[in-house]
């Protein structure tokens, strides 16, 4: 017996040894690479170049104790550094030589975990982004809050404007910049999002519009609700950028896809509808003409608690949808002081003027632009009671012919 507990005893001494032993392979550190042995990109600018090449620019979070600006010995390849975050741009043949490239100059393992921000130039989308560019943007190991922006002019030119007036973090201005616009929710504007509706059977996509200040968005239609007075907009600027140079980076409105081609855009105020209009709106100011006297100007501070209810409905075969809009106003000037409330006769045409405008938009991307950009094809399924009367019926086809009716209940 007492031989027996001596082998036991042993056996057990052995495996704790084994145990011990194999616990220090699992520390990690055999492979483990230290911080700066990465460049971080934050953002990623795509143009077209000659020879059938693209130019990529690449936008890295600069460590503070690096300065300065070079370019390289190679023409093709730029670099620029200011700030928080440093560019550089090379001209390849695609996205992977292009990385490759830039690994070699920065003898830095290039890593897109950060990615905050892609940007495309619009004469680059509006032919349609290529396989490549729409396999990167299936990468799992993007960031789910990576933007997807369309640029007026060029993406280069963009990103190398981008200066944070405020912000030392280059990711928390971009978030900054982009919710000034689309509010807290960025979703409809992300990569995620944009690879999500190009797969579906309407093939509507979402991107931000962004160019430089004094840039102009040529589709977008003139509405009744001319500017934002909470944006304090001044010749086309913000609050933000009527303090800097006139080549200040912003967002210009909203890029409207079919499938991976830009077909379109819309301003600042259709944008400011279309969140009204899916409910992501949260609050601003609009400013109309006073029904009492044109020649006057009623700003209103709008704000929306409740969500928009949908009445869709199929007629001879053509859909129609009824939204029931519900805002809470209440009147300020330019200064957004609290002034009385609204009257009756201000709040009717308010209510006027916005369920005008929202239907306008809504027949403008149906019917030029053909993109469901709202996804109400998701509301008209149930009216099919097979998926095989669904794809027959063609909502692709159908949705542009669509009918809209706008309801805006202003509530007190």
């Amino acid at each position: 017996m007492r031989k027996y507990d001596k082998q036991n005893a042993a056996g057990k001494f052995l495996q704790t040894a084994l145990l011990a032993l194999s616990l220090l392979a699992l520390t990690g550190c055999f492979d483990m690479h230290e911080a700066d042995d990465f460049a971080y990109v934050i953002a990623l600018g795509v143009d077209q170049a000659d020879a059938g090449q693209c130019s990529y620019t690449f936008q890295y979070a600069r460590p503070m104790n690096f300065a300065g600006t070079g370019r390289d010995k190679n023409s093709d390849k730029e670099s620029s550094a200011s700030g928080s975050s440093t560019e550089m741009t090379v001209t390849a043949p695609s996205l992977l030589e292009a990385i490759d490239e830039t690994e070699k100059t920065l003898s830095r393992k290039t890593t897109f975990m950060h990615l905050r921000l892609m940007v495309c130039a619009e004469s680059l989308a509006r032919q349609g982004l290529n396989e490549e560019l729409i396999q990167f943007m299936h990468n799992i190991t993007l960031s789910p809050n990576t933007i997807l922006a369309v640029a007026a002019e060029t993406a280069q030119h963009y990103l190398r404007s981008v200066r944070p007036p405020m912000e030392a973090n280059p990711l928390k201005h971009y978030d900054l910049l982009f919710r000034e616009m689309f509010g807290s929710d960025l979703s409809a504007v992300t990569v995620r999002q944009f690879c999500y509706g190009a797969a579906l059977e309407s093939h509507s996509a979402l991107a931000a519009y962004v160019g430089l200040s004094g840039d102009e968005n040529t589709d977008a239609t003139a509405l009744p609700l001319p500017t934002e007075a909470d944006l304090n907009q001044k010749n086309g600027e913000t609050r933000a950028e009527s303090q800097q140079s006139d080549l200040e980076a912003k967002v210009i409105g909203t890029a409207l896809f079919k499938d991976t081609q830009m077909v379109g855009s819309i301003g600042v105020a259709e944008t400011k509808l279309y969140r009204i209009l899916n409910g992501t709106f949260s609050e601003g100011v609009f400013t109309m003409p006073s029904p009492s006297d044109p020649a006057l100007k009623v700003s209103m501070r709008l704000a929306q608690n409740k969500a928009p209810r949908y009445a869709p409905s199929v007629a001879g075969g053509v859909p129609r949808l009824d939204i029931h809009l519900y805002l809470t106003p209440m009147a300020s000037n330019a200064s957004q002081i609290r002034s009385p409330k609204l009257s009756t006769n201000e709040a009717e045409t308010a209510s006027s003027a916005l369920a005008q405008a929202a239907e306008k938009l809504l027949v403008k991307t149906a019917a030029q632009y053909h993109t469901d950009i709202l996804r109400f094809g998701m509301k008209f399924r149930h009216f099919f009671h097979t998926w095989e009367e669904w794809t027959d019926y063609g909502w692709d086809e159908k949705y542009p012919q669509s009918e809209f009716k706008v309801y805006v209940k202003m509530a007190d």
